[in-house]
């Protein structure tokens, strides 16, 4: 099974205020499930979209 993060977790490994963090689930900008009222964060999906993310903005 995935392993799932929450939006604390999220928040502290990115280094990022609430409002940024929100911002980017709004504009469905990071991988995150919605179960019910809860937001998670799949852990394999956050770290593709990071490896994605590093090799646009850094030309890997």
């Amino acid at each position: 099974m995935n392993k799932f993060l929450t939006t604390n977790e999220v928040k502290e490994i990115f280094r990022i205020t609430y409002p940024t963090l929100w911002r980017w689930i709004r504009i469905k900008r990071i991988p995150f499930v919605r179960i019910g009222k809860k937001i998670l964060f799949p852990a394999d999906e956050l770290e593709k979209w990071l490896k994605k993310q590093a090799e646009k903005n850094f030309n890997l």
